[in-house]
């Protein structure tokens, strides 16, 4: 059987692809690959949707770690956690909803260290 794979949305970390064939979603993030059919694709994105994002980055805000958003498993060992704009790019390419296109960016939004020699 040959797969017929469409690519629906796409950026800097990944992207999502829907199966014809398998009638799967796969989500390709980073180093995480992630295969939904419709009705769990549409709760994940509810999931992430309730994701209280200024809470995580209150709670900790004292630490050195940047990636401080978690997303819980079902496996009570395995937390996937994830920094403000790798999370923002995952719902991004979670939300099939159209969205307004989101504002140019800053150079407060570029998480990058410039060293000047």
């Amino acid at each position: 059987m040959s797969h017929q794979v469409k690519v629906i949305k796409k950026n800097c970390n990944g992207e999502l692809s829907y199966c014809e064939n398998c009638r799967k979603f796969q989500l390709t993030f980073n180093n995480l690959l992630l295969e939904f059919n419709d009705e769990e694709l549409l709760n994940f994105e509810t999931y992430l949707t309730n994701i209280n994002v200024d809470y995580w980055d209150c709670q900790n805000r004292q630490t050195a770690v940047k990636r401080i958003i978690p997303i819980y498993t079902m496996q009570k060992n395995l937390r996937l956690v994830f920094s403000k704009q790798e999370f923002d790019a995952l719902q991004d390419l979670v939300c099939l909803k159209n969205k307004e296109p989101q504002d140019s960016l800053t150079v407060l939004d570029i998480d990058y260290t410039l060293l000047l020699n």
